[in-house]
């Protein structure tokens, strides 16, 4: 598990690096204001993403940890390609019919097929995960990442290309080159193209973790509410905060990917579970550190490597940055309650939070701007992590005569 975990944090860690500075390019591409816009458009992205998963990325790594074979497995990797294809479809179509009225809509085509296709590939790389095989799987996450910025750099540097456009171009060639390696790594783990498996059955299965999944990047309209209540440039200092820490959480969610098979696998045993608890403790711990000391060092960088207009972001990426503790936190319980078969609980407790969050982002930009905004998303978190590990402690601590559900 080490191992693996080493592959995943390390290949997601250069993922996420390269990633970063793609939007960095971008944010100096364009306004703070354009980049709000780009922001609330991207969150959008997110949201849409995840509601066409249909919760098949996580049930896929799952389903495969508790039995290669299973029939629902197949049924599932069927599902997530219609779903991508349908996603890339309707989003296309909506956006070319938004753009009738304000042409802008149109050069976020390239970005939602992007969205659409690279999904079809993570959930197809979830399987080498689930197998053990991280070095696969990160691989192909790293190679997507380096092309997307090569092919960036060519199309808005060298080819002169509108720097929005030329993201999502060079997102969706990058994700359609890893999809096709996704595809031919299929082929060869041996998974047969018929099953037994009805969709309903298979959705009925994966819905608990569609929830969870759906109500957790829901959390990505909140550069929307802000560019609504406090405008575009508000909402491009608190995407500052929240859209350009978020590879920082690579590390926790680098782990929860590697634990979920794990935890599937593990005994339901109390004295296993809180030693398994345990380790989350210090996990989190080292966050803690890791998180205090960028809250402290990365502000005064941002005017330099941002520029000048991006500097009043400073306080809103401190109050992000001691939120993604208990981010972490969240990140880690949640794949151990899923794993736990208690996937039902995550999802519950996801659309709550998301709720919360929602709600305080909007809130703090109406009464405080993006510093009141950064306060309302870290809030959620801190609502999550503590109702994750109430039920976590629930289920490690059970009563004498069993586990109450």
């Amino acid at each position: 598990m080490k191992r693996e975990f080493l592959w995943v944090a390390g290949g997601r860690v250069l993922a996420a690096v390269v990633q970063a500075l793609m939007l960095l390019l971008l944010a100096r591409a364009v306004s703070p204001a354009d980049f709000g816009i780009f922001s609330a458009v991207f969150g959008l992205s997110v949201v849409a993403q995840n509601v066409f998963d249909l919760g098949l990325g996580t049930f896929v790594v799952r389903e495969r940890a508790r039995d290669r074979d299973s029939p629902l497995l197949v049924r599932g990797l069927q599902m997530s390609f219609a779903a991508s294809l349908s996603m890339g479809v309707v989003g296309a179509a909506v956006l070319a019919a938004a753009s009738l009225a304000d042409a802008l809509f149109l050069t976020f085509v390239p970005l939602i097929i992007s969205m659409a296709v690279e999904r079809n590939a993570d959930v197809r790389l979830g399987l080498a995960l689930a197998d053990g095989r991280a070095r696969i799987n990160v691989t192909n996450l790293v190679a997507r990442r380096i092309l997307a910025l090569i092919l960036f750099l060519v199309l808005a540097y060298v080819a002169d290309l509108d720097p929005i456009v030329a993201f999502g171009v060079s997102a969706a060639l990058a994700a359609i080159v890893s999809a096709v390696s996704a595809h031919v790594y299929i082929r060869g783990t041996g998974i047969p193209s018929e099953t037994q498996a009805t969709v309903r059955s298979t959705l009925a299965a994966a819905t608990p973790f569609w929830i969870n999944s759906v109500a957790t990047q829901a959390r990505n309209l909140d550069a929307l509410l802000v560019t609504l209540l406090a405008g575009p440039v508000a909402s491009g200092l608190y995407a500052t905060a929240s859209r350009l820490t978020g590879p920082l959480r690579i590390l926790p969610t680098s782990l929860a990917a590697v634990l979920l098979p794990q935890a599937t696998r593990l005994t339901s045993d109390a004295g296993v579970r809180r030693r398994w608890l345990r380790g989350i403790y210090k996990v989190t711990g080292v966050m803690l550190l890791v998180y205090t000391a960028l809250a402290l060092a990365l502000p005064p960088l941002i005017p330099l490597a941002l520029g000048a207009d991006y500097a009043p972001s400073g306080s809103a990426v401190r109050i992000v940055l001691v939120g993604l503790v208990f981010a972490a936190a969240a990140s880690l319980l949640s794949t151990t309650l899923q794993g736990w078969n208690d996937a039902a609980f995550v999802g519950k407790a996801a659309a709550v939070t998301t709720a919360v969050c929602l709600g305080a982002v909007s809130l703090g930009a109406v009464t405080l701007g993006t510093s009141g905004a950064a306060v309302g998303l870290s809030l959620s978190f801190v609502v999550q992590a503590a109702a994750l590990l109430i039920r976590a402690l629930r289920l490690s601590h059970p009563p004498k005569d069993g586990i109450d559900s």
